[in-house]
């Protein structure tokens, strides 16, 4: 498991311009948020489950976790040190995380 934190959330088209940043409903307070993240069990045609560690404050948020709608495509790109930067497109939106550290269970 790696923690990611929630880089950005845009439209992937359907509700709105592909790539402009999400800010209707909720979407603008999960940026920054810090998630559980295991990129090798992610599949697309299933849901994308984020489960939350810490808030955009840094404090603990474990506990909480947000089902998104369907994964349709996932990219996985090598970012920083900690490994990946990873983009996940869903039924409704693209999320963008960037890799923070890795950590066991």
């Amino acid at each position: 498991m790696k923690l990611y934190k929630i880089k950005s959330i845009l439209h992937n088209g359907r509700k709105g311009k592909r790539g402009e940043p999400r800010e209707d409903g909720r979407y603008p307070l999960r940026i920054g948020r810090i998630v559980e993240l295991d990129v090798d069990n992610l599949i697309e045609g299933i849901p994308l489950i984020l489960t939350y560690v810490k808030d955009e404050n840094g404090d603990d948020y474990r506990g909480y976790y947000l089902q998104c709608s369907i994964i349709k495509q996932i990219d996985i790109c090598k970012n920083n040190d900690y490994g990946d930067h990873v983009c996940i497109e869903t039924n409704n939106s693209i999320y963008e995380f960037e890799a923070l550290e890795v950590f066991e269970k």
